[in-house]
């Protein structure tokens, strides 16, 4: 039976050896430069994690909008959907994200949005947008004729945490409808694939948001969007 010689990471013995018998003359093993080779790549880790939360947190603070970045959590209005709001709140990151529905002023947004602080100050990869935005930024790729969005829809596909803010509210021009819910599909099947959370807003209720999709055409959308995302319906 054939087997594959297995790549090894390279010890600073085979990339320095006379450095390395110099400094063994000098009282210094190989598992003392190993060490500290560790001890020096775990701190320049530990200065990506912290630059990478400066950076979260500025984007979230860019991303948020204003009105929606410090809540009262017992204000009365929100009394109605405490339950909810406290699953979104607890959420801990796994393979699914959450898509909470229901109407406007129900606090699923400013839940959502509190969530997104938390792990993105948490220092993980994540990427914020308005819906309206995001559909936005797609129709920029179709120019003249020639559709170019790939590239940017499978970057953004890949981010760790994605998450979209009141879906259902982009305006599309009505030529461009089913280019662009074809490639929030594509966008979606990235994410499954990948085995990667999404996180979303709407006032849309599934049954909506298959009709919107075209009907039949659309119910695959919403089951493919279940593979990455767990309901929270704020409709109650």
């Amino acid at each position: 039976m054939q087997t594959t010689d297995q790549p090894t990471t390279p010890t600073l013995g085979d990339l320095f050896p006379a450095e390395l018998k110099e400094s063994a003359n000098a009282g210094i093993s190989q598992a003392d430069l190993d060490a500290r080779e560790a001890r020096r790549r775990a701190a320049g880790e530990a200065l990506l994690r912290d630059q990478r939360k400066r950076d979260n947190r500025t984007r979230w603070e860019l991303c948020c909008p204003p009105a929606l970045q410090r809540t009262d959590w017992e204000h009365p209005d929100l009394a109605g959907s405490r339950s909810q709001i406290d699953r979104v709140l607890g959420y801990q990151l796994g393979a699914r994200g959450i898509v909470a529905s229901g109407p406007t002023g129900k606090g699923k947004s400013r839940a959502l949005w509190e969530l997104m602080r938390r792990l993105a100050l948490e220092g993980y990869d994540v990427r914020f947008y308005a819906a309206s935005d995001w559909f936005s930024q797609l129709q920029d790729f179709l120019r003249y004729g020639r559709d170019d969005a790939r590239g940017w829809v499978e970057t953004v596909a890949r981010r760790h945490i994605v998450f979209l803010d009141d879906y259902g509210q982009q305006a599309m021009q009505r030529s461009r409808e089913d280019w662009a819910q074809a490639w929030f599909f594509h966008f979606l099947e990235v994410r499954v694939g990948a085995g990667l959370p999404l996180f979303m807003t709407t006032n849309l209720r599934s049954a909506e948001m298959a009709e919107r999709n075209g009907g039949v055409r659309g119910d695959p959308l919403v089951r493919r969007l279940l593979d990455v995302a767990n309901p929270i319906s704020f409709w109650k």
